[in-house]
């Protein structure tokens, strides 16, 4: 009988010991993927902030471009009125 006993207890450990080693391979593959997908996400992240500072650029070029542009026509209404009010002061006379 004691035996008997000695070889379940025997079994019993190393059943123990194989589940143990099984969960903690199991808790190292878990490890590492949530490692790689903090890998992944740090990628993420760094291209959503390149993304957002060129969209910031192109935007202030294109608010930029966009000032001119008002700018320019302002001038050339500016002339056009002037040149108008020339104008009907020679027709007038």
């Amino acid at each position: 009988m004691d035996q008997l006993e000695a070889r379940v207890l025997a079994e019993r450990g190393e059943h123990a010991t194989r589940q143990r080693e099984g969960f903690e391979a199991s808790l190292r593959a878990v490890e590492d993927e949530k490692m790689q997908l903090k890998k992944k996400v740090a990628g993420l992240e760094a291209a959503l902030k390149l993304t957002a500072e060129k969209f910031e650029a192109e935007q202030k070029s294109f608010q930029t471009r966009h000032e001119m542009q008002l700018g320019s026509e302002k001038q050339a209404n500016l002339k056009l009125r002037g040149e108008t009010a020339i104008l009907k002061k020679s027709v007038n006379r």
